[in-house]
């Protein structure tokens, strides 16, 4: 067990306190930065702080796909990002559990629809970004 309790980091950690293929900053929360790493789905995003995670960006990568709940290891999320993957489908309870998110962005994908229910789990959400995909369907 080891209490870091200087720098910006004022989380208890038992293990590794970042994904090896994330950087992560906690000035303001703990924001997870995952972008640019190929990824072709949404990471494992189990790590001891993942609890104190309020914003996510897995964006610029090759993600086509985002299963159900896929970000229930970080459910205080507040913001994600998305933007500029390959994305063609949303599982309708992809965001489930997600009901502190208030800003998701989604531009530059290949989605052509969204679930009728994705967003119902997020009842605070204030922005939603959409351009830049083939969206016939709401």
């Amino acid at each position: 067990l080891v209490f870091i309790i200087f720098g910006t980091w004022p989380y208890v950690v038992t293990g590794q306190r970042c994904p090896e293929f994330c950087q992560c900053n906690s000035t303001a929360g703990l924001r997870l930065n995952c972008e640019y790493q190929r990824l072709t789905g949404v990471p494992d995003l189990t790590f001891d702080a993942a609890d104190n995670a309020t914003q996510l960006s897995i964006g610029n990568n090759h993600i086509e796909r985002i299963g159900p709940n896929s970000f229930f290891r970080v459910r205080y999320l507040k913001r994600l990002w998305l933007y500029r993957n390959r994305l063609t489908a949303i599982h309708a309870d992809a965001l489930r559990g997600l009901d502190q998110l208030i800003y998701l962005n989604m531009l530059n994908n290949r989605l052509t629809s969204l679930p009728a229910n994705l967003l119902d789990s997020t009842p605070g959400l204030r922005s939603l970004f959409l351009s830049g995909n083939q969206l016939t369907t709401l």
